[in-house]
């Protein structure tokens, strides 16, 4: 869907003629404009995929953990909130160490 809609922006750019600046701008940098886009898109993709996944990750391993203490008298509060916080360090670091390469990569 979202490179159909940069072909039909691309076609538009390319046959229909511009007066505003900023179209003229557009037109003369369109395939810059596009490939910024598509990069954007992509990001946006990749952090929401990555996102959804460790917020899922942490609900999962909170439910298994609640679960795991359930049906077992032998494990502590104190473990089961060392588990949690490890995963959630866990979880967090990963967010933060993509995010650090990507601005080293990009920045």
């Amino acid at each position: 869907m979202t490179c159909s809609v940069w072909l039909i922006f691309y076609y538009y750019i390319q046959i229909v003629p511009s007066q505003r600046a900023c179209l003229i701008w557009i037109k003369r940098n369109i395939r810059s404009v596009i490939y910024v886009a598509l990069l954007c898109v992509y990001m946006t993709i990749c952090l929401c995929i990555m996102t959804v996944s460790s917020f899922s990750t942490v609900h999962y391993l909170q439910r298994h953990i609640r679960n795991m203490a359930q049906r077992s008298s032998g494990f502590s509060t104190e473990k089961i909130q060392s588990q949690m916080r490890v995963t959630i360090t866990g979880c967090l670091d990963s967010l933060h160490g993509h995010h650090t390469v990507h601005n080293r990569n990009h920045g």
